[in-house]
């Protein structure tokens, strides 16, 4: 992630494709987190449809990786478990990554004219 500052496309795809790679061919599930702060930064400085992008790339082969692991279970009950587990902590994981990077973007864009005005108690009718 050395590059993430400099060039955050290319490490956004650089870990993505790595963590794809490594998902769809049985070696890791656990490397999320570089793809995550990747595309939350694409996000964040408006890059927004490499940023969404990803997300769904990551997310694909986080979905097969469930797919693959979730063929030889018997028992529905906990196959539709697996599922639901998996799928939505990989939702979360990667297109939460992109939401929250869109909200840091749209919080930047606001002018800074100082405090917003809040209404107190007297202020009411």
């Amino acid at each position: 992630m050395l590059g993430l500052p400099r060039w955050p496309a290319t490490a956004a795809w650089i870990s993505t494709t790595a963590y794809g790679v490594a998902v769809v061919t049985d070696h890791a599930f656990g490397l999320t987190l570089p793809p995550m702060l990747a595309i939350l930064v694409l996000a964040a400085r408006r890059r927004r449809a490499p940023a969404w992008l990803l997300a769904m790339v990551a997310l694909a082969a986080t979905l097969l990786w469930v797919h693959r692991r979730a063929v030889g279970i018997i028992d529905p009950e906990i196959g539709v478990l697996v599922w639901i587990s998996f799928g939505v902590v990989s939702a979360m994981f990667f297109l939460g990554s992109a939401l929250v990077g869109e909200l840091i973007a749209a919080h930047s864009s606001r002018p800074a004219e100082g405090p917003s005005p809040v209404l107190s108690p007297s202020d009411g009718p």
